[in-house]
């Protein structure tokens, strides 16, 4: 994080910078420059505040501070600090023909990694304290790829950094340091490349060629700036996560090299007022700006802060340089940055989960940032005394220490390795039951508890046992059974191309909902299903994601072809006219997407059944005019003129249900699972009326999710089996966040969503 640094700090810079010198500013930089004739280069004691600032708007934004929304772009701030710092040292280096590969190599690899792997080790340690299954294997996954500089790829791969689930990754930030380190790894050959094409090293035209060199990094600031913007346009994950997207940050930095020579030495009133200006939009930035509309690139909303950073970085003589940025308790946050950065977001996570399993922790919830901040130091300094300080080698290593970070690997390595393994374990716990009989009486009732992972597996395993088992289903490095399953479903059951503009990537997008190198308007409408069956309208949003597997049985048990008109992040309520494609949360592909639907409806053959995904939530944000039933009592919108709208044009209508579970409050595998999973008391009161409205008043197949999510459980004395709520324990998850079930759940789902498919279609079941 902005991780290099010079290595001589001149005792006149320190002392222009702490302000506690009778003499002139002049003298005091005179001296500052003598002394970085005689070493390297000058301490820049102002970066290392710019640092802090960077590391508080970082934190703050992690640690849930309400007014710093956009404390995000500490890291690419960060990015821009290494692109100058890396970039001057290694044109230093150039220019007097002193470069190494081997020292270069060497200083990175003990400046960033004792610390990164002190961090992993202690993170995969409490992680298995307190995980157990799925989670501690992809935590083991997570230290595998932050030691092997990797971990921006493999959260790419995995749910984007703005879903729930990222609080569940205890490593999840790694993700800046792999691009770094991916920075650091192609940077010097790239940077030696283009010096010695432009003939860097000839004395005479240094003037010339450092100009050419201004030009090709200034245009390359453009060019790599429009491939960001274009991935973005494509996916908008690996705009964030991946290295090239960030390539233009390192590229400005890069830049400023080239221009610090000229504008070091400038002072005086415009200067300062610069410099002010510089740090007010800084400063802004990090407590208003916030994530941009999806069909927008962040790029645009933090360029002017990157530009003001640059700018202060230019001039260490203003006055917010050398009182504010240079001052020692900033300085002091700048050093230990590195060690700060990497142990906050794993103190984030563990003490999320913690404050959702222990009702100590629970009771400090009010107090969550200062607690975050004063832990996120604390370690954070320790670490840097006794860890990143210690090995931070510039010259060579005795053998104990490369026995001792070959051992340390190897502990974080064979960890991970055996996360995997303990993935396997089962450790179903049993808590109480409680009547539940209708979705009514659920709203009433306390959340039960049962140990049914045996019994949900069950009817799957018979499936498996029929068609095969995959091998993905056995291998041992295999997160989440799931997985396996999605590969033996999209094996035996093709997803037909209706609409595929990019040839080759629309069968993946089909299952998986996400193609990275598709734009959303390029994506395709797929079939789940043969051409020759009956046809079922499929709409709705992501809520249908963990159903994908389920449908593709269904269409094979029940010989029926779903088209999928579903879209993540979308209303689709086609006779509204609210456009919400301007809104922050949906899509342009939103609108097209009801297009799309409408014309399904209005076109398909009579009798047609048109399958909904109700979403109570949505209930409530379909306009001004169309507000649920609890707030000032208006009429509810949610999707009903859909509904009555397709029966006027003589098609079917059946409605799959909401689970009414407040999912994710806990982890999958707390000891006490009472506290984990609650009942969702607007979405069941919401879930109650659209079955009225469905059964009742429009007389359609109402798909009840919650009859799927029952076991029958006889009590001791007891002659009649009760109903209890379902609930997965151990190993396994029922949501993913507190309003999607994950593939776990969407199976629970396949006996309610096979039951009324039996009704729909009769005898057509194989």
């Amino acid at each position: 994080m902005g991780l290099e640094d010079p290595e001589v700090a001149a005792p006149a810079a320190q002392e222009l910078s702490n302000g506690h010198t009778p003499r002139t500013r002049d003298a005091v930089l005179k001296e500052s420059e003598a002394a970085a004739a005689a070493h390297a280069h000058t301490y820049l004691t102002h970066l290392d505040g710019l640092r802090a600032v960077a590391l508080g708007g970082v934190l703050l934004f992690h640690a849930g501070f309400p007014h710093a929304a956009g404390g995000f772009v500490g890291v690419d701030i960060f990015f821009v600090l290494s692109g100058f710092l890396i970039s001057g040292n290694l044109l230093q280096q150039f220019n007097a023909n002193k470069f190494s590969w081997r020292d270069f190599y060497f200083r990175r690899f003990w400046r960033l990694y004792p610390s990164l792997l002190c961090t992993c080790i202690w993170s995969l340690a409490l992680g298995a304290a307190l995980f157990s299954g799925p989670r501690l294997a992809k935590l083991g996954l997570s230290v595998l790829s932050s030691l092997g500089w990797m971990s921006n790829v493999l959260f790419y791969s995995e749910a984007g950094y703005w879903d729930a689930a990222s609080k569940s990754k205890p490593l999840l930030h790694t993700w800046s340091l792999s691009i770094e380190d991916q920075f650091y790894l192609l940077w010097p050959g790239t940077l030696l490349a283009l010096v010695s094409l432009l003939s860097y090293k000839a004395a005479q035209d240094k003037e010339k060629q450092d100009s050419r060199l201004l030009g090709v990094f200034c245009a390359s600031c453009f060019v790599w700036f429009a491939v960001a913007y274009g991935m973005n346009e494509r996916d908008p994950s690996m705009a964030f996560f991946l290295m090239p997207a960030r390539v233009y940050q390192f590229c400005m930095g890069t830049v400023l090299c080239f221009l610090y020579s000229s504008t070091k030495n400038l002072e005086g009133a415009m200067v300062d007022l610069l410099s002010f200006l510089c740090s007010a939009i800084v400063f802004v930035s990090i407590f208003t700006l916030e994530r941009a509309p999806r069909d927008h690139f962040i790029g645009f909303f933090t360029m002017p802060c990157l530009l003001a950073s640059m700018t202060l970085m230019m001039f260490p003589r203003s006055y917010v340089c050398t009182k504010w940025l240079s001052h020692p308790s900033l300085r002091w946050v700048g050093k230990v940055s590195y060690s700060v950065y990497l142990v906050h977001w794993p103190l984030i996570t563990y003490l999320d989960f913690l404050e959702s399993t222990s009702k100590l922790f629970a009771a400090l919830a009010p107090f969550r940032v200062p607690l975050v901040l004063f832990l996120a130091f604390a370690l954070g300094f320790a670490q840097y005394s006794f860890v990143e300080s210690r090995f931070r080698l510039r010259d060579s290593a005795s053998g104990s220490q490369w026995a001792g970070m070959l051992a340390a690997v190897l502990v974080a390595v064979g960890g991970s390795l055996s996360a995997f393994y303990l993935n396997a374990e089962i450790d179903g716990r049993i808590g109480s039951t409680t009547n539940i009989s209708t979705a009514v009486d659920f709203l009433s009732n306390n959340l039960t508890i049962a140990d049914a992972r045996q019994l949900t597996l069950e009817q799957w395993n018979q499936i498996l046992k029929q068609k095969g088992e995959p091998w993905e289903l056995s291998r041992p490095l295999v997160p989440d059974a799931m997985e396996g399953l999605r590969h033996l479903n999209r094996y035996r059951l093709g997803f037909r191309e209706i609409k595929n503009p990019k040839k080759g990537w629309g069968l993946e997008f089909c299952y998986n909902h996400s193609t990275p190198f598709l734009k959303e308007s390029d994506r395709p409408i797929c079939d789940i299903g043969e051409e020759a069956w009956p046809m079922v309208i499929v709409f709705g949003d992501s809520m249908w994601n963990p159903h994908y597997p389920s449908l593709s049985e269904l269409a094979i048990e029940h010989k029926v072809r779903f088209r999928m008109l579903d879209q993540a992040g979308c209303v689709e309520s086609f006779l509204d006219l609210i456009d919400h494609s301007t809104s922050r949360t949906y899509s342009p592909r939103c609108a097209e997407v009801r297009s799309e639907l409408k014309h399904h409806i209005d076109t398909a053959p009579a009798g047609t059944w048109v399958l909904i995904h109700y979403y109570s939530a949505y209930s409530c944000q379909l306009g001004s005019t169309a507000s649920c039933v609890f707030q000032n009592g208006n009429r509810v919108r949610g999707y009903f003129p859909e509904m009555e709208y397709i029966k006027k044009v003589g098609k079917r209508v059946a409605v799959v249900g909401d689970a009414m579970i407040k999912g994710k409050k806990c982890p999958s595998d707390i000891k006490n699972w009472e506290d984990c999973y609650g009942p969702n008391v607007a979405a069941g009161s919401m879930e109650a009326f659209a079955k009225f409205v469905v059964e009742d008043k429009l007389a359609e197949e109402y798909v009840d999710i919650l009859d799927c999510f029952r076991v029958a459980d006889k009590r001791d004395g007891e002659e009649e089996d009760i109903y209890a709520l379902k609930i997965y324990g151990g190993t396994i998850d029922l949501m993913n966040d507190d309003h999607h079930l994950s593939y776990y759940g969407g199976m629970m789902a396949y006996p309610c969503l096979t039951r009324s498919l039996a009704r729909m279609f009769p005898g057509r079941k194989r």
